[in-house]
């Protein structure tokens, strides 16, 4: 990859390149590996036929190709007679995928085998010393799994596993072959070729790796029910080898009992026809794929957002790694472990729960999509930056995420935030883990002001036995709101994981956080609304979410619910975006004695478009009721502020 980089930077670019370098050396190590027992021809058929598969396009960029590669160098050893070379290019397929250990297993069934047939020295120390070879290989990177993560296995390779679930790996085969390689009709007679090839492949000493390989990768993958495409583009390689092997012994077979020379040349035209119109189709069906999937561009622009806005040291949680994390040169968590150890979990929210990152990066893909539907991730992270994907619809939009509270307890906090109180909880495996998380706030005289209890890890830690997993290092939070507490200095305490901090903090009026914007807006039935504060400032972005701290006076003691209705509009009075807020504290609670703060939050259209916007506010009985009128008689109030909306 860094010889490739010296000729470009572009991600795509190179991945193409460094793909297509791969598909080239493995179609001829697959020429060579049939080389013995095939015309040239059927090698330079074979290797067109794997320069032209749309599964090995639609592969570039990805694992699959190194794996391929490395799988048929294997082979290829391996019939060379080079066992420990090639039981150490088997082992190596471990470091690039977990099941590359099908190949050192096949290699190793074959030598045990011999050793035991032929009961000779040599067997046995050809066998030692390529099982010595390969368990090194292999201890190489299965160490470092275990020393790392924990796990031999990583958790991305466990999330799509469904042990005995179905045919899965069979059907969606089915299916890819339906939609790649449909509409050559000469697929259906590789059925054929493809079984005469296995015969004659297993009366061939140095392919009888490519049968039983191919027969234990399918075996293992149905009972593991797999079916993400990238898993049959190793299986294809054998598939096609095997095919053309058929093909050439079928070709014999013609040729012995086709004397007439009129009827060679026809078989011959016939076969070259099926190659060409194969190869045809192939690149046809490739081209279909020669633009990147949207997602991929999606990624890449998220990215170059996150590099431009987001802070240097600032973490992210996210699913998918590779794209997002090269165009953002951020600090990242992906969800499915792939690089963060003690990850023992592959659901976003325990991911984002246990590191609490400063951003997250979500999609409508599972398994995000049944997060964002939960009120509780809302409560956690807010938008900041949507990217809409229309056209590819299980995957739109893309949501970037902040986190509303610091894990850093502030001495100083503006009146109407809420104030996080943190603690770090340590365990390591088998220990019990805290029950819940409590805090107090008392005023200056200690008397008790505020108090909240919530589960430990918000209930929702993946092992129902509160015992921690493995060792855990978790981020606990709760969060005391400060939108009924006057102006003062305070005293917090924090009781999680059977200890207690405490301190103070020193509660702002709201009117003197920087951009508060002074209003005399009145309602005659509810009060004056004093002054707003938007405390991510007056420039956003399509998707985001738009907060307000409003001050309020009553006007007398109010015997009502009332609800406040915030709407958008741009420039030309059409609402864009809408939202009602209900008060914490309701407004027949509300006393004229001391102002009362207000927070509302309402999230913009995905494709909102970009310009300037003023709010509108107006009060409404709970319920819907019809709007109360201001003293001026106007039903709805313009804060006296624009913002600015921008789009991806």
């Amino acid at each position: 990859m860094a010889g490739v980089y010296g000729f470009t930077h572009d991600l795509l670019t190179a991945g193409n390149l460094l793909s297509g370098g791969l598909i080239a050396i493995s179609a001829l190590l697959a020429a060579q590996l049939i080389r013995s027992y095939t015309s040239v021809y059927a090698q330079v058929a074979l290797m067109l036929l794997i320069a032209s598969s749309p599964l090995f396009y639609i592969s570039f960029g990805m694992e699959s190709m190194l794996y391929c590669t490395l799988l048929v160098l294997s082979w290829h050893l391996w019939q060379r007679q080079q066992m420990v070379l090639a039981l150490i290019v088997a082992g190596l397929l471990t470091w690039t995928r977990a099941d590359g250990i099908i190949a050192g297993g096949t290699l190793g069934l074959f030598l045990i085998w011999d050793a035991v047939r032929l009961r000779s020295l040599p067997a046995i120390q050809r066998m030692v010393m390529a099982g010595i070879a390969y368990s090194i290989t292999i201890g190489i990177w299965f160490g470092f799994a275990w020393s790392y993560f924990g796990s031999l296995l990583p958790n991305t390779f466990q999330a799509k596993v469904s042990l005995l679930a179905g045919w899965t790996f069979v059907t969606r085969g089915w299916e890819l072959r339906a939609a790649l390689y449909g509409i050559n009709p000469w697929h259906w007679f590789a059925g054929g070729l493809l079984i005469i090839g296995i015969v004659q492949a297993w009366r061939i000493p140095g392919l009888r790796i490519v049968v039983l390989w191919t027969a234990l990768y399918s075996v293992g993958y149905t009972v593991l029910a797999v079916g993400e495409f990238w898993y049959y583009t190793p299986l294809l390689y054998a598939l096609l080898i095997l095919s053309v092997l058929g093909a050439q012994s079928g070709w014999q077979w013609v040729m012995r009992n086709t004397p007439a020379l009129t009827l060679r040349r026809i078989w011959g035209a016939t076969a070259l026809s099926a190659v060409a119109s194969s190869v045809l189709f192939g690149v046809t069906q490739a081209l279909i794929f020669k633009d990147p999937p949207q997602r991929t561009e999606a990624y890449a622009q998220v990215g170059n957002w996150l590099s431009e806005n987001v802070p240097m040291d600032a973490t992210i949680t996210v699913t998918d790694l590779g794209i997002l994390g090269y165009h953002a040169q951020r600090p990242m968590m992906d969800s499915f472990g792939l690089i963060v150890p003690e990850l023992y979990s592959i659901a976003p929210d325990y991911t984002m729960l246990k590191y609490r990152t400063q951003y997250a990066v979500a999609t409508n893909y599972p398994p995000w999509n049944a997060l964002l539907k939960r009120n509780r991730l809302r409560r956690l992270y807010r938008p900041i930056y949507t990217l809409s994907t229309p056209n590819d619809p299980e995957f739109n939009p893309i949501t970037v995420l902040e986190r509303r509270l610091a894990l850093i307890t502030p001495v100083q906090i503006i009146q109407g935030l809420t104030l996080p109180l943190n603690c770090s909880v340590s365990r390591h495996p088998g220990e019990s883990l805290p029950i819940k998380t409590s805090a107090t706030l008392n005023d200056s005289t200690g008397q008790r002001i505020s108090e909240s209890t919530q589960p430990f890890f918000s209930n929702r830690y993946p092992q129902p036995d509160g015992l921690a997993l493995g060792h855990e290092l978790l981020q606990e939070q709760i969060g005391l709101p400060t939108a009924g507490l006057a102006p003062g200095r305070y005293e917090w305490a924090l009781q999680c994981d059977q200890r207690t901090t405490s301190g103070t903090v020193e509660v702002l009026a709201l009117n003197t956080a920087q951009g508060y914007t002074p209003t005399t807006a009145a309602w005659d039935e509810v009060g004056s609304l004093l002054g707003v504060w938007l405390p991510d400032g007056e420039t956003y972005w399509s998707g985001a979410g738009l907060r307000l701290l409003m001050e309020w006076a009553a006007v007398d003691a109010l015997t009502r619910e009332l609800w406040l209705g915030v709407e958008v509009l741009d420039v030309k009075g059409i609402k864009q975006a809408e939202g009602i807020v209900v008060p914490d504290y309701p407004t027949n609670a509300w006393t004229p004695d001391y102002p009362m703060i207000i927070s509302g939050e309402l999230t913009f259209p995905v494709l909102m478009p970009p310009g300037e916007y003023v709010i509108e506010l107006n009060w409404f009985l709970a319920g819907g009721s019809p709007r109360l009128p201001l003293a001026t008689n106007a039903e709805v109030y313009r804060l006296p502020l624009t913002i600015t909306v921008r789009a991806p």
